[in-house]
């Protein structure tokens, strides 16, 4: 260690020792932390001349205080001889850290990626996104996790403040691309829309009630959908619907809504609200309901057709559906006339659209929810793909119990209603992506 000037007595002939005047000990120098135990140099300290006591060493950074007594026949240079405060400090060391990577892909089978930050110390570490649409951030200790939310880019900041023994180092980013669907139902890939079903959490980009255009070809019953193409929006009318009986990881569509101004429509065909045994949109070509749903013309003839009218990369993605139905018909309310079918395309039932009975098979209901689309409140009304201007009654694929020729209709207001089975009604289809 390194002295200051020291004034040593001289010796004299009178009977009492001179008083030698001293300065008080300044640090020499500056300290930076380093782990180790550290005791500082001083300008004007001499052991011989004065006592040190008090917080003589240190290992962390910060402020220390060292306590000065003069020795006997020793004063300060403003002629006291009491103790003296002196602080002296250890400095920070320059913070710095590291991370585990600069970027980041997140997809649907990694949609959270984690960041290892390795700095010096105990700074806390925070981050923040750029874009919180696209990826959000959070942390624990040092670790940092990248959780995303839909498809872009962001760039998430990292922060390491000063801690007990270091500065805070410059801040640190990590670019983030995201491959997750779009929040924009319409701007999705059949296949990226299924992907999201398949991997469970749909719902975590759209709602029900997002609509996606599909173009359609060919001709269904007396429609033509013509040799160009012709597109309306099917859309969401709920999210792993039923579940415990049609199956999780799902999407739940129907058709339709309006390209021009997103009303809901059903397809009409130039034999609507008529009666006959023609190719239109009927639920038989006879007016009886004998077989049900199963059996019907409607589900052997028209929803096939509609099926094949979808463009390949939407019948790709289409999985059959269990739905339980009243497959016998013939004017009883019986509970074992109730069984399952297997659909890629069918029609809704009264119960999934009402989410009350009124006229179908009343153990129905015992195998079906209300979808969220009608659960929530939307309208039930359906307009003329062709009039907007005119509602129309629109089918449902529940047999009218009490009588033998009838099906379940939602009516031009909204409401429960039937009609003959040969009518030609509305066609508003539903399918299932999973």
């Amino acid at each position: 260690m390194a002295y200051g000037p020291v004034n040593v007595p001289g010796s004299g002939t009178g009977s009492s020792p001179s008083v030698t005047t001293i300065e008080v000990p300044v640090q020499h120098g500056s300290l930076t932390y380093n782990g180790e135990v550290q005791a500082p140099l001083w300008d004007n300290y001499n052991p011989n001349t004065v006592t040190v006591t008090g917080e003589s060493s240190g290992t962390n950074a910060g402020t220390y205080t060292a306590i000065f007594t003069p020795n006997p026949n020793f004063q300060w240079s403003d002629g006291s001889i009491f103790q003296k405060y002196v602080t002296w400090e250890i400095q920070k060391a320059q913070g710095s850290f590291s991370l585990s990577t600069t970027g980041v892909t997140l997809d649907l089978s990694n949609m959270t990626k984690t960041i290892t930050v390795t700095r010096p110390g105990n700074g806390t570490v925070s981050a923040s996104s750029s874009n919180t649409s696209v990826a959000t951030v959070s942390v624990s200790g040092t670790t940092i996790t990248v959780r995303g939310v839909a498809k872009g880019s962001a760039t998430i900041t990292v922060t390491v403040a000063a801690g007990t023994n270091h500065t805070a180092p410059a801040n640190k980013t990590v670019s983030v691309t995201s491959n997750l669907p779009s929040k924009t139902l319409s701007e999705n890939t059949p296949a990226v829309i299924q992907a999201a079903a398949k991997a469970g959490v749909a719902a975590n980009f759209w709602s029900v009630g997002d609509a996606v255009l599909i173009t359609l070809s060919g001709t269904v019953g007396d429609l033509s959908f013509g040799a160009s193409s012709w597109t309306t929006k099917a859309f969401i009318i709920g999210f792993n619907h039923n579940s415990t009986v049609e199956g999780s990881n799902s999407i739940h569509f129907q058709f339709g809504k309006s390209n021009a101004n997103n009303k809901d429509v059903a397809f009409v065909d130039s034999k609507y609200n008529t009666t006959g045994s023609n190719a239109a949109f009927r639920m038989n070509t006879t007016n009886v309901n004998t077989g049900g749903w199963n059996d019907s013309y409607m589900r052997k003839t028209i929803c096939p057709a509609f099926l094949n009218a979808l463009p390949t990369d939407w019948r790709n993605i289409i999985v059959a559906c269990t739905k339980h139905s009243d497959n016998t018909g013939g004017g009883k309310d019986t509970a074992s006339q109730v069984t399952s079918t297997s659909d890629k395309i069918w029609l809704l039932s009264e119960f999934e659209v009402q989410g009350k009975r009124s006229y179908a098979n009343s153990a129905e209901q015992n195998y079906q929810k209300q979808y969220d689309y009608y659960k929530n409140g939307n309208s039930k009304i359906k307009y003329k793909h062709d009039d907007m201007g005119s509602a129309c009654h629109w089918w449902l694929r529940s047999v009218y119990a009490a009588s033998a020729a009838g099906f379940c209709t939602v009516s031009t207001g909204g409401g429960a209603n039937a009609h003959h089975a040969y009518y030609s009604l509305g066609f508003a289809p539903g399918f299932k992506v999973a």
